[in-house]
């Protein structure tokens, strides 16, 4: 197992999923996530609007940040005003 991070640089609430596995994560805009799971493993996009939920894309987690980088922790919040940002680090854990 390695850990792995994704970070939602999208404009709409996102559901990660890693596949095969039972971890999955709902992401707001800007927020990150940092999971473990296998260099073979898979994680599945999807994004989420009012009523639906759409696959978007399936990427090998090789292919994913490290999560030792330190890419992964910059300004993650820098579109939030700072209250917001503070809620979201509270949220996010």
């Amino acid at each position: 197992m390695k850990r792995y991070a994704f970070i939602n640089g999208s404009g709409q609430v996102q559901v990660i999923r890693t596949i095969p596995g039972h971890w999955e994560r709902t992401l707001f805009p800007g927020q990150h996530a940092i999971f473990e799971a296998d260099p073979d493993d898979y994680l599945e996009i999807y994004s989420c609007s009012c009523s639906t939920t759409l696959l978007e894309e399936r990427r090998p987690c090789r292919c994913l940040l490290d999560s030792t980088g330190p890419e992964v922790e910059p300004n993650r919040y820098q579109w939030l005003p700072p209250e917001l940002g503070v809620l979201a680090d509270a949220v996010n854990g």
